[in-house]
Formats: structure tokens, sequence, C-alpha cells
């Protein structure tokens, strides 16, 4: 698959410039590249990126896709438990404690457009929705 229109840019906060990355696919497989997406949430895990949700080609999402920095690949991630709903415009944290890291995910819309009051929570280690 040509992943051209799937771009990843990168700015340099000393130089204040971007740059263009070509990431490949973990193992090369191509359902490890996550489709071009918007309104989903982002956040920083060790020496990786990882997203959640959004909007994937007009249909809302619940995948989660790792983007591992040193490698310069994308992973898609398979959980445990009934994950929540596809949801976008959703907000995501991380927190890293002594009972375990986890990310937490609040509100945003679902497939009929209905704004969410939920909070859901994903055990980084076991892989683990609650």
């Amino acid at each position: 698959m040509d992943h051209e229109n799937e771009k990843l840019f990168s700015l340099d906060l000393n130089k204040y410039q971007w740059q263009l990355i070509k990431p490949k696919a973990v193992g090369n497989n191509d359902a490890n590249f996550p489709k071009t997406r918007e309104e989903h949430s982002c956040i920083v895990y060790n020496d990786s990126m990882v997203i959640f949700g959004g909007f994937a080609f007009g249909e809302r999402t619940n995948s989660i896709f790792k983007y591992h920095f040193k490698q310069n690949a994308w992973e898609m991630i398979k959980c445990k438990n009934t994950p929540p709903c596809p949801r976008a415009g959703h907000s995501a944290v991380i927190r890293m404690d002594e009972v375990g890291d986890h990310m937490y995910i609040f509100g945003g819309k679902d497939d009929d457009n209905q704004k969410l009051n939920d909070t859901w929570k994903l055990n980084m280690t076991t892989l683990e929705w609650f």
C-alpha cells in the first residue's frame, strides 16, 4: 500500500524547522499503519506516541496505534476487554504512578453525534480497558 498521503511531520524545537517523516509499518504489515484521521487523541508514552479514536474516512473509530520514535514505525495495538465506543473529539492523558501506567480518555461524540460524558482507563502494560 502507498502511504504517500498519510504524512507525519516533526518540528525541531531548536531550529523551528519542520521535517517530513516517512514511517514504516511494524513487520511491513499495512494493518499496522493508521488510516488518515482527525479529531483523535494523542499521548506520548515512553518512547512512543499513542493515538486513539477519531474520524478515519468519515467514520468514528476506537482503534489504537503506537508510533515508535526510535524505530520510525507504526503498530496497531490490540486491547483486552470491551473498548470504549468509537468516538471523536475526546481528550486523553497519561498517568504514571505506583499502581501502573494508564491512559485515560474522556468524552467526545459517538456515531450518532451525541456528546459523551464517560471516562475510560487503559492499562498501558496489560492493555486492558476499564
